[in-house]
C-alpha cells in the first residue's frame, strides 16, 4: 500500500520490488540483520547503528588493538 500510495514507480516496478521482498524474507535467515522499512528515519538509525558495530568488531580493528597491547606492554 505505501508503494502504491507514494505513486512514484510504475506498477511493474512496484511488482519486481515485491517479488525481490518475498524472496529475500523467504531466506531471512541467512541474513545477520533484518530492517523494516516502514519508518525511515527508524530504519536509517537501525542501519546506522549496525554500521557503527561492525566498524568496531575485532576482525577490522584486530591491528589497532595489537598496536595498543604492544604499546601497553613496551611501557
Amino acid at each position: 500500500d505505501r508503494l502504491n500510495s507514494r505513486a512514484t514507480d510504475a506498477a511493474d516496478v512496484i511488482a519486481g520490488r515485491l517479488a525481490m521482498a518475498k524472496k529475500e524474507l523467504e531466506h531471512f535467515e541467512a541474513y545477520e540483520y533484518l530492517i523494516v522499512n516502514e519508518d525511515l528515519d527508524v530504519a536509517y538509525d537501525a542501519l546506522r547503528s549496525i554500521f557503527v558495530a561492525t566498524q568496531r568488531e575485532i576482525r577490522r580493528t584486530r591491528e589497532h588493538a595489537e598496536g595498543l597491547i604492544q604499546q601497553v606492554r613496551d611501557s
